[in-house]
Parts: structure tokens; C-alpha cells; sequence
């Protein structure tokens, strides 16, 4: 039906809004799923970088024979605390080169607990230690950490000599967060058929991928591949993938390794172990041992660990054998009676379980600068002070 003035109605006119989307050109709609997969992308990214645990590239050090963080390199660590390490050469995290740091020096030795990706480089117990030293006393200290995600006494034995081929320390300190560090597991501390360790390179699985990804910040594709599948080629977790909701009823073996698990430990695997770890030095071996305490079951504070006395067993073997053995339970305990505050966790995991936080690694730091004072006399700030005096005389000014 026409209008008055002659036109076709507007009811009657087609709409073409629809035919003209539709006869938009294929790269007009290429080119829009493309920004948009940028975008989203890029978005992925920043949200990654932030809030994702870096990738861990390791290359092989010539002179240790071992896969090390490379010199230069950091790790950001999100999952349980909220840091980044940097690493020096020899896979040493906050030192540059301990080859070219003149003074004396103490090593500590462990696993994740030492390495300490959960904390800043000068609150890992290393450099408190350091620091803490050369705020009390004239002669300068430095310790070293040399530690790495689920090392045991097993790589302790075959690092420790190459170590000191690097520079020479007044002593080693074992930090144990469990006894089952020093505890024989089947695969690199050996009972059968007789007491031995096994040398372990631990190359990594896709070396150049990992650098690739690494460089250019790509931990949002990487970390799904090893959520999945990475996990799956370390033995001593031994985590298996369930496509099923619901609680795991019985743990994986590997997992169950409790207290109870102390009592099949013969003391002469750890007297095997304290002696080889001896006899592969000239200056003393400490054990340190820092257990997860106080810590929180079923809404209760428990201060005491049901494998007290088999710290006590442990200590009892490494007197016998010349070493000293630490024990920081009650310092622990006592710290959180004075202060409320846990040793050991994180505001974003669980307090009581898991590393060593700030605090943690403080007290260790503490407790090795008093036994260092006590043990090498001769660095003391006073004793320091006598040994100036006796070389320069009147010159010397409090």
C-alpha cells in the first residue's frame, strides 16, 4: 500500500541490516576473532605472569656435573608464599659467584626448605644468617644455601666435595625439615644390598622448551602440560591423575610416609649415612632438624611431633659419630607461645604445614649464628677484637 505522497509504506520496505552482516567479507570476521584471540591472549598472559609460578629452566654446570638454575635467572614462586629467587652461578640463589667472595664461610644444605622459592632472597635463612652475623660481630661471615627441591643426604654425599672445590668452608649445615631426609627411600639411599647412594643427574624433560617459554614468559601454556603430566615422572611423589570427583580414599604410597615409617628406619642406615657424610670432608657436619611445629589438627594447636624420639635416636647416632645435631622444636614452639606466630606457612596455604615462612627461617637463622659463635670462637666479635689488639696495640680503638 502507497502513502499519501505516492512512496511505498515503511512496513513495506525490506530490511537489509541482516543481509548486509552477512555479506561482510570472510576477512572482515578473520580479522575480528583474531583481535579478539589477541586480546584475550595478551589478558591471559598478564594475569599469568602475576599470578603463576615461573617456569624452572635448569642447564648443566660443567664443574658439579648437575642440571643448576642458570646464572642470572629468577623464579617466581606463587604457590605457597610470594617471592622471586634470583640465582648466581652453580645454582646458588642470591650470590653471584661464592667462588669470588673472600670471606670465611658456612654452607646449608637441603631441599626445598633451604632453597626457600616461598620467601624473598634476604629473608631466606642464608642471608639472615649473613646478616644477622655481621650486625653482632667485626669479622665478616658469609653462608651459603645450597639447596634444591627434593634433595636428600643421597646428593649431600656426591655435591658436597665438588662444593668445596669451589671455596673452602668452615663447616656444613644439614637443614632437615623431616627425618626423612636422611631416611633410606629405595632409589638413591639404597639398603640392598648393602648401604649405598646413588649419583642422580635429574636432567629435566624438555630442556629447550623450557627455556623458549621461560624467555618470553609463557607460564599459561606450560602449566597445564605439567599439572597434568609432569608430576607423574618424579618417583618419589608418584602422583596419579583421577577423572572422578570425590575424595582419594587410600593414599598413594608414595604420599604415606608418616611417623610410623620411622620405626622400620635401622639406626645403622643412619649411622651409614652421618659417617659417609663425614668422611667426605675435613671440617664438621651438622645436622640441623626444624620439624613442622606447632601445627593445627582438628582445630587443635599440637606443639609436640610424634617422632621426638626418634630426633633423639638420630641425635644420639650423629653424637656417637662426631657430628653436632640441632634440634629447633622448642624454639619453634616457644616462638609461637610468645608471639602467635607460626614458623611455618603462608596466608595463601596453611599455617603449620608446608616451608618454612619468614619467621622460620629467621629462628634457623639465629640458631646457626649462636652455634657458628660457639663453635668457631675465633670469629666472635670480642675474640676478634683481642686478635686486634694483640697485632696492633695501642692502636686499636674500641
Amino acid at each position: 500500500m502507497a502513502g499519501s505522497n505516492g512512496n511505498p509504506s515503511r512496513a513495506a520496505q525490506p530490511d537489509c541490516s541482516s543481509a548486509e552482516e552477512v555479506s561482510q567479507p570472510i576477512g572482515f570476521h578473520l580479522l575480528r576473532w583474531a583481535i579478539g584471540f589477541v586480546i584475550a591472549t595478551a589478558l591471559i598472559w598478564a594475569i599469568a605472569w602475576f599470578f603463576l609460578d615461573s617456569i624452572r629452566p635448569h642447564v648443566l654446570e660443567p664443574h658439579l656435573a648437575r642440571y643448576v638454575a642458570p646464572a642470572g635467572s629468577n623464579y617466581r614462586f606463587r604457590s605457597e608464599g610470594w617471592a622471586v629467587t634470583h640465582y648466581g652461578k652453580y645454582g646458588i640463589a642470591a650470590i653471584p659467584d661464592i667462588g669470588l667472595a673472600s670471606e670465611p664461610k658456612i654452607a646449608l644444605w637441603g631441599d626445598s626448605f633451604v632453597e626457600a622459592p616461598h620467601v624473598a632472597d634476604s629473608l631466606k635463612m642464608a642471608q639472615q644468617v649473613t646478616a644477622i652475623w655481621n650486625r653482632k660481630h667485626s669479622k665478616p661471615l658469609l653462608a651459603v644455601g645450597i639447596g634444591r627441591g627434593d634433595r636428600t643426604v643421597a646428593d649431600y654425599h656426591f655435591l658436597l666435595p665438588w662444593y668445596e672445590e669451589l671455596t673452602p668452608f668452615l663447616c656444613h649445615i644439614i637443614v632437615m625439615g623431616s627425618l626423612r631426609d636422611v631416611c633410606p627411600d629405595g632409589i638413591w639411599f639404597v639398603t640392598q644390598p648393602e648401604y649405598g647412594f646413588v649419583s642422580r643427574q635429574r636432567r629435566q624433560p624438555l630442556p629447550e622448551l623450557r627455556l623458549f617459554l621461560d624467555r618470553y614468559r609463557l607460564e599459561f601454556l606450560w602449566t597445564p602440560y605439567w599439572s597434568l603430566v609432569g608430576e607423574k615422572r618424579n618417583p618419589l611423589t608418584h602422583r596419579v591423575i583421577r577423572f572422578h570427583l570425590g575424595p582419594l580414599p587410600v593414599a598413594s604410597p608414595h604420599h604415606r610416609w608418616t611417623w610410623q615409617n620411622l620405626e622400620q628406619v635401622d639406626s645403622e642406615a643412619w649411622n651409614f649415612a652421618v659417617q659417609s657424610l663425614s668422611r667426605r670432608t675435613s671440617v664438621p657436619v651438622v645436622f640441623l632438624y626444624a620439624p613442622r611445629v606447632p601445627y593445627i589438627d582438628s582445630g587443635q594447636i599440637i606443639r609436640d611431633h610424634p617422632a621426638r624420639d626418634h630426633a633423639l635416636r638420630f641425635a644420639e647416632i650423629c653424637r656417637h659419630n662426631g657430628s653436632d645435631f640441632i634440634d629447633l622444636t622448642d624454639r619453634f614452639v616457644a616462638f609461637y607461645d610468645e608471639t602467635g606466630q607460626f614458623p611455618i606457612g603462608f596466608a595463601n596455604s596453611q599455617y603449620g604445614k608446608g616451608h618454612y615462612n619468614k619467621y622460620g627461617h629467621r629462628l634457623i637463622a639465629e640458631e646457626v649464628c649462636d652455634y657458628v659463635a660457639d663453635r668457631f670462637p675465633e670469629l666472635r666479635a670480642e675474640r676478634y677484637r683481642e686478635l686486634i689488639k694483640e697485632i696492633h696495640g695501642d692502636l686499636f680503638e674500641d
